[in-house]
């Protein structure tokens, strides 16, 4: 399975290596998004017919490769480590597939739930590591995918209130239309009131460590930097939550109509 010796083991050859054992050991519908370059790799499938893709990525940090898996409601030409329209991770170095299963769902290693073959979650290119991943590549497929369905659907009305709310909030935003990579925090704190929103409730979800769709959605509680304690999103006002990831909004406007189909379906 691996390159011969004289064969450099770059992330072009990595892409193709995993490709290959992603049809073959997980599903044959996983696709190369050739959107994401450099030291990203990612490839995506339709689950089924509401369009909602699984998402296998990989970042290369120096001679490491780190896994992650998502469920999303589109398909990003960017490397954005998350967004309030997925769960689980993306490109991510500090939740790699094997972390997902604990912070996502209280299972580690050993417990009930868990793979027993082993997960995994990252490391150098070795002699033995595409053995390794014909071997466990399948555990976020067979695992974690149900887990994030099932949990999503549990949260499907609120979150196709708040893709609503989002795209209103788009066409009546009395500002410069946001770009994702800015820092619009004071911006949107400013423009809260006006826009109808709770600048305290905006401010908080600025400091959610993951404001994704799970912990928007309030399936899981959200952890917020400064804090001890976790908050549970669904007690807060559903539209300033969605002013607070206003960027996203805009980042994806073309799309929203697309997600609230991919939700309602679901």
């Amino acid at each position: 399975m691996d390159p011969p010796a004289n064969e450099k083991r770059t992330t072009a050859a990595w892409r193709k290596a995993v490709h290959s054992i992603l049809r073959r050991e997980v599903h044959p519908d996983y696709e190369v998004n050739r959107a994401v370059r450099g030291r990203f790799v990612e490839f995506t499938r339709r689950v089924d017919v509401s369009g909602i893709l699984a998402s296998y990525s990989f970042v290369r940090v120096r001679d490491c490769y780190y896994s992650s898996f998502a469920v999303t409601l589109g398909l990003w030409s960017y490397p954005v480590l998350r967004t309030p329209f997925m769960a689980g991770s993306r490109f991510d170095s500090n939740r790699t597939i094997h972390q997902l299963f604990d912070q996502d769902f209280g299972v580690r290693r050993g417990a009930e739930g868990f793979p027993p073959s082993g997960v995994w979650s990252f490391g150098e290119w070795r002699n033995n590591t595409l053995e390794l991943l014909e071997d466990r590549l399948a555990a976020a497929e067979t695992h974690l995918l149900p887990r994030y369905l099932a949990a999503l659907r549990s949260v499907r009305p609120r979150l196709v209130e708040f893709v609503g709310l989002g795209a209103e909030l788009c066409d009546t935003f009395d500002g410069p239309p946001l770009r994702f990579g800015s820092d619009h925090r004071a911006l949107l704190l400013e423009r809260a009131a006006d826009s109808g929103c709770d600048p305290a409730v905006v401010e908080c979800m600025q400091r959610v460590r993951l404001a994704d769709a799970l912990r928007i959605g309030g399936a899981l509680p959200c952890c917020v930097y400064g804090s001890p304690a976790a908050i549970d999103a669904a007690r807060l006002d559903l539209r300033s939550v969605a002013f607070s990831q206003l960027v996203h909004f805009f980042e994806h406007r073309d799309d929203l109509s697309g997600f609230v189909s991919t939700l309602r379906t679901l």
